[in-house]
């Protein structure tokens, strides 16, 4: 690789690691907003990241032009592990959510 090659790496590297730190951070903040503005639970919002989430990198790979992403879809033995694999991450983040005391004070906001 040459050096412009590696610093393109390198910058690219650096501006995915500060974008997703920005957005992991304000995940909780846009969370809250959701429950205390709406009649969203956890489960509900857990369903809807993990489906944006699924969406989002479909369209990627999809503009990259990355046929791989939708051979999934070709064998019904990778269709069952796609559904056991979604089964399980979803029951995963939804228990995540639910697990966690409903008691836990929260910082309200000022009036």
């Amino acid at each position: 690789m040459s050096e412009k090659q590696i610093n393109h790496s390198q910058r690219f590297g650096i501006i995915l690691v500060l974008s997703c730190g920005i957005m992991w951070g304000i995940s909780g903040v846009l969370g809250q907003y959701v429950f205390q503005s709406s009649d969203v639970n956890a489960t509900q919002l857990s369903i809807i990241r993990q489906f944006i989430s699924g969406v989002v990198l479909l369209v990627i790979a999809a503009v990259k032009g990355d046929k791989r992403a939708l051979t999934i879809w070709s064998k019904p033995k990778k269709v069952s592990y796609l559904c056991c694999s979604l089964h399980s991450q979803v029951s995963w983040a939804c228990s995540s959510h639910t697990s966690l005391p409903s008691n836990i004070p929260t910082p309200q906001p000022a009036q």
